[in-house]
């Protein structure tokens, strides 16, 4: 070894003596960083932004390969390039030429170090391991916090970390990454080292070998953090466990590493995409060879089509084709891969390059074009492909089944090439990949992962416009491993409803959005994914269980499962963490009443694409979008924000039944940077009407936003800076205002049906006022300076959305409630009149669906953390009324085996029979055994809020 190092010297100094290296120190600059080298590296990174230095003492870096390790610290390069955005030092051995190279491009708030490796003694050698960088910084740190996915994940795929945060003072740290999921990083008193360990065989022939980028950046400390170790599969806890301090990431940080892999995103949407997921409405249960599969699947094109979604996934069967008996997979899906032709292309049976595919598949493709939907294939990557048997591993030592793995070369170019030709022979518009193992055989995990991230790399290069959806495992590997993919897997795993645990709720697509957001601030602070590659997910999946708990894979199951007061709430879930891939999931299709009359809904059609065109014209500000308050939790409300300096729009969610007070600050923790004063305007659910808070009209920065928002209920606020303005401006309600001759007048002003609310109005100028009319009514008012504020009340009886039977007491441990109700006339009037528009003939197994039938007036007993073995009795008037238990499956089959505990919601009792404007007494027995708060409250189900004009006269 000594030798070796002593020819290494000897072979520098000579290339030193024919190529003297410029001394001189460069740096490289753009408007944020300022980087200075000395003849080695990096010495300092000086940020611009906060006059601020980072130090290093030394900047090295190392490699190993056929186990003989190289340092740079025992080199001396003997070139070096420079231009406007990078500094190159070259190095050469008797083994070995190497380009290190840094680059700092315009807009970076990071440098990048990537070594270039050619071995001049060998054609075949195994790349053991890499440091691209490792040295020593002089500044003195506050703490380091390590980014990564919790050690159960990181234990099961064998992943290092995502990145370290030096945090070196209150306001201001550097960042430290490596562009893959298996970084090593290393810090012992100012040393640190950012190493990973490919263990991977590299050829000259596929060319230089190219380390992935190490990055150091600076970014602004915040103070503020998000839950750093949050699972992406929410457990409802009253009282949640995540969130430790210690592990909690400031928000700067998340920002900070999500600009980073923006910069090398490949897929770099100006507008969204708009992708159905027909598996979720159970297409796998389709035959297309026979006339009644072929009815159905045309009406999931007509309903994707009548939706504007541009794609949608072929999954249905074809027996003419394929048969579920020969698939080879775990799953048993494989006879729907490559549109029904996966198992021939398995079997070396059919070519995709230059095979035609069945006239049946094309007369269907040819139909869903002519509709405006694009077809995609579904592919899974981990099977036997008998094309080559040198790609062929066992999957594990306890698992001999034979199946291709991606550290082979020879499959990953067999793989892309028949990808690229298949689409191209076909006419797909994309790829779903799922079945997707990176941990197959002996093949190190980096070398799968690596073989994977080529496969999809060359995909968008080679078809720019290509949609890939990523699925398992895919999902769960990083940032970097999605450059080149539309979004990983929506809900983080799968979405069917036993895959996870629902959010008490009676209605799915509330609980299924709820899951979402969730795996949204999973994917966003803990994967630091940006909003151009966050997933969707509308609607929900339906179950594919039966009674018994099994799936019949080859009979209709659960076609009725629209929930028709609960997609709304979903969709702007959706849009308010993933506006760019609308990913919409069940759909009322295969069933024909819902179908029949759903086609014809054209203003359901309206709102949903309605929203859509709403992110597409929006779409440089909702590249903004970050989570400002927290994730869904019992308890609590959530939110996001995409804010451009100063203006944008916040989006706020009640996943609870009870009312919860709704709070945020105008400040930088919502992306406000700029500006003093500001409205906000609702657009949803009240369109275009601004919004104050009880007291205020205009919010400054720094002000709290605070209301009392409805149970199970969405906000969607356009911030603006407040400008001038010609005319008074309303708040808080819909209508008009003007003002006249000291007096200001208010028309076509309406509220909640007996509630009391204040309305303010902003003169354009302090004026005097002294007479207020409201809806031709004279009312009080308070003025002050510009602000006119008037209270309301509405008239009727207040009953509104989710109402309350109970109030809520978090110290409540008792087994008995009593409480008393009167359901209003026009509530009954609302019921009869959805059941006109929504007309179908339910079964009595429907009505054990507690989101079907939404003419049904229900009271929903809410309990955090519900246990299906729990009972509850309840009477109404004495007597004893029938108790549902409420799941988020359509058929909890598999609870009789024990299984499938987190489809269970709760209770609910249908009340559509009782009598209007008549008192009523309630008696529940909980359970005995329940923590104190655990009991949520009693609420009645399938009410919309409702409007009056009609004002009650304030004594």
């Amino acid at each position: 070894m000594k030798n070796k190092i002593i020819s290494i010297i000897y072979i520098s100094i000579v290339y030193l003596m024919v190529f003297p290296i410029n001394l001189h120190a460069k740096t490289l600059e753009n408007d944020n960083l300022k980087i200075t080298f000395n003849d080695r590296g990096i010495v300092s990174v000086y940020d611009k932004m906060v006059q601020k230095n980072l130090e290093l003492k030394t900047d090295h870096w190392s490699f190993s390969i056929d186990n003989n390790l190289i340092e740079s610290n025992n080199l001396v390069p003997v070139q070096r390039d420079d231009n406007s955005n990078s500094t190159r030092f070259h190095y050469t051995t008797n083994d070995y030429d190497i380009t290190v190279e840094y680059e700092l491009k315009p807009g970076w708030r990071f440098v990048s170090k990537q070594l270039f490796i050619s071995h001049t003694n060998s054609d075949v050698y195994r790349v053991n391991s890499v440091s691209v960088l490792h040295g020593h910084f002089t500044n003195s740190i506050l703490d380091i916090y390590v980014a990564g996915l919790d050690e159960r994940a990181r234990k099961n795929r064998r992943l290092g970390d995502y990145g370290a945060f030096v945090r070196i003072d209150e306001k201001w740290g550097a960042m430290f990454l490596v562009q893959n999921p298996f970084f090593n990083w290393k810090y012992d008193k100012g040393d640190f080292s950012m190493a990973y360990f490919p263990d991977m065989e590299w050829k000259n022939s596929y060319g230089r070998f190219v380390s992935d980028r190490a990055f150091i950046g600076t970014y602004d400390r915040t103070g503020f953090y998000h839950q750093g170790d949050i699972e992406h599969h929410g457990k409802w806890l009253l009282k949640p466990t995540w969130g430790l301090q210690q592990k909690e990431v400031d928000m700067g940080e998340v920002d900070a590493f999500v600009e980073c892999v923006r910069a090398f995103l490949l897929f770099k949407p100006d507008k969204s995409f708009r992708i159905h997921v027909p598996w979720c409405e159970n297409d796998y249960q389709i035959d297309v060879a026979t006339e009644y599969g072929e009815a159905q699947y045309k009406r999931i094109v007509n309903t994707t089509s009548a939706l504007g979604i541009d794609h949608m996934f072929y999954t249905v069967r074809n027996t003419d084709v394929a048969l579920l008996e020969d698939a080879s997979d775990n799953w048993q899906w494989e006879h729907l891969l490559w549109l029904n032709m996966g198992i021939k292309i398995r079997k070396n049976q059919w070519d995709p390059q230059r095979d035609i595919l069945p006239q049946k598949t094309l007369d269907l493709m040819d139909y869903a074009r002519k509709k405006g939907v694009n077809l995609m294939a579904y592919v899974y990557p981990t099977l036997e492909f008998q094309q080559d048997k040198s790609w062929i591993v066992e999957r594990s030592k306890n698992n001999p089944q034979p199946v291709a793995t991606f550290a082979s070369r020879a499959f990953q170019d067999w793989f892309i090439d028949n990808l690229v030709a298949f689409m191209k022979n076909t006419g797909i518009s994309g790829y779903a990949f799922d079945y997707w193992s990176m941990k197959v055989g002996d093949h190190s995990r980096y070398a799968q992962w690596y073989g994977g991230r080529r496969v999809l790399e060359e995909l968008r290069k080679q078809i720019p416009d290509i949609v890939i959806d990523g699925r398992q495992q895919y999902h769960g590997y990083g940032p970097w491993t999605w450059l080149a993919g539309n979004y990983p897997h929506p809900t983080g795993g799968d979405e069917q409803p036993e895959s996870f645990e629902s959010f008490p709720d009676l209605h799915f697509d509330r609980s299924s959005a709820n899951q979402q957001r969730i795996t949204s601030y999973w994917y966003r602070n803990v994967q630091f994914c940006p909003t151009e590659l966050m997933p969707g997910f509308i609607t929900h999946q339906t179950a594919r269980k039966d009674s018994n708990g099994f799936n019949p894979r080859e009979s209709d199951l659960n076609l009725r499962d629209w929930d028709y007061l609960g997609w709304k709430y979903s969709l702007i879930s959706s849009v308010a963490t993933a506006p760019f891939s609308h990913c919409v999931d069940m759909i009322p299709a295969r069933d024909q009443a819902e179908y029949d009359l759903f086609i014809k809904d054209t203003v359901s059609h309206n709102f949903i694409k309605g929203w859509f065109d709403w992110t597409d014209r929006n779409a440089e500000i909702l590249k903004n979008m970050r989570s400002i308050i927290g994730p869904p939790q019992i308890g609590h409300v959530d939110g996001t924000a995409a804010i451009d300096e100063d203006h944008g729009f916040i989006f706020v969610f009640n996943p609870n039944h009870r009312k919860i007070k709704a709070e945020f600050v105008l400040d930088k923790r919502i992306g406000l940077t700029k500006g003093d004063n500001f409205l906000l305007k609702q657009i949803y659910p009240l369109k275009n009407v601004y919004t104050g808070t009880e007291s205020k009209a205009v919010l400054k920065y720094g002000d709290t936003f605070s209301r009392m928002m409805d149970g199970t209920t969405a906000w969607v606020f356009q911030v603006e800076p407040l400008g001038t303005f010609d005319s008074p401006v309303l708040f808080n309600t819909a209508g008009q205002a003007d003002y006249n001759d000291n007096t200001l007048i208010l028309k076509g002003i309406s509220g909640e049906y007996g509630k009391k609310q204040n309305i303010h109005v902003l003169l354009p100028e302090e004026k005097s006022v002294k007479k207020v009319t409201v809806n031709g009514i004279n009312m009080p008012f308070k003025q002050q300076g510009a602000l006119i504020t008037i209270t309301c009340q509405f008239a009727g009886k207040y009953f509104s959305h989710n109402q309350a039977l109970t109030n809520y007491d978090p110290s409540f441990t008792n087994d008995i409630v009593n409480t008393k109700f009167v359901v209003p006339e026009r509530i009954f009037t609302q019921l009869n009149e959805r059941k006109q528009k929504w007309n179908i003939d339910w079964t009595e197994e429907d009505l054990k669906c507690s989101w079907l039938a939404p003419e049904r007036l229900l009271l929903y007993i809410q309990i955090a953390e519900p246990d299906w073995r729990m009972n509850v009795d309840v009477k109404i008037n004495s007597k004893p009324v029938k108790v549902n238990k409420a799941y988020s499956s359509r058929t909890p089959g598999r609870l009789k085996m024990g299984k499938g505990h987190n489809t269970f919601t709760g209770f609910f009792v249908d009340v559509s029979d009782l009598q209007a404007n008549t008192e009523y007494e309630v008696q529940v027995k909980l359970p005995s055994d329940l923590k104190p708060g655990q009991f949520q409250g009693i609420f009645f189900e399938n009410i919309v809020t409702e409007y009056t004009d009609e004002i009650k006269v304030m004594e």
